[in-house]
């Protein structure tokens, strides 16, 4: 296998692509969002924005996608456009609100070639049985994980990832992990994520140092002023949005 410090990069993420899927309907969080992608992400050149309708974001493809079709059935059409060998994976209520380990997240893909990964969570869940596979990303391997699928942010093989959306019918959006993590151990989908001794934020989810990001920012339909007081309270102060409008918890 290559060393991953020998890596002959023209360019740090030539082919690892950011997809960041939405719907118009969540319109009002794009700034928030991509505001601190703008911030943040400015080393990756292939962006890519999946929703209902064209819209003008500077930066980023549009990949428009059909709205009568299920959740999956979106994002695997939209997938299918994009040539990146590697996509990071993101919803738009899902934002930054640190600066990311840029140079850990350069090292991921030929750590995935290496030890045979589909996917590398950036945050971990208490939900799994993992085996430490690296020790200087502090990557591991998941055992077993009723939920190998999680909505959020991680790196993939653009066709493995293809491959769990296109198999995973479902109706409803909420049905999409559960069912989304059987076929992906169906098909023999191997994850991994990365955790650095983060506290536990809420019931399930670590944060994460590599990619510090809110998960959720809105929580049935209203902005998470419970579990991300400070951290969304002061982007919503930055991009000017009233929590008000859209309602919200705590």
């Amino acid at each position: 296998f290559p060393r991953r410090d020998k890596m002959n990069n023209k360019k740090k993420f030539d082919n690892v692509a950011l997809i960041v899927y939405s719907h118009s309907d969540y319109s009002d969080v794009w700034p928030l969002f991509f505001g601190q992608s703008e911030k943040f992400l400015g080393d990756f050149e292939n962006k890519y924005f999946l929703v209902d309708k064209q819209v003008d974001i500077p930066g980023w493809q549009i990949l428009e996608y059909d709205d009568s079709l299920s959740y999956n059935e979106r994002v695997a059409s939209c997938l299918g456009e994009v040539r990146e060998e590697f996509v990071i994976l993101h919803h738009e209520d899902m934002p930054l609100y640190e600066k990311p380990e840029i140079e850990v997240i350069e090292k991921l893909p030929s750590a995935m070639k290496e030890y045979g990964l589909d996917f590398v969570k950036f945050g971990a869940i208490n939900l799994h049985t993992s085996t430490k596979l690296d020790e200087e990303l502090n990557l591991f391997k998941i055992d077993s994980a009723q939920y190998l699928m999680a909505v959020q942010p991680s790196i993939w093989g653009t066709s493995r990832l293809f491959e769990v959306y296109e198999k995973s019918k479902i109706k409803n959006i909420q049905d999409f992990e559960h069912y989304a993590s059987f076929v992906a151990n169906t098909i023999g989908i191997n994850g991994s994520f990365l955790y650095n001794n983060e506290p536990l934020r809420g019931e399930f989810h670590y944060d994460t140092k590599v990619y510090p990001y809110i998960a959720t920012a809105v929580v049935a339909g209203k902005w998470d002023l419970l579990l991300y007081k400070n951290e969304l309270g002061a982007l919503l102060r930055e991009y000017d949005i009233d929590p008000k409008e859209r309602g919200h918890h705590g």
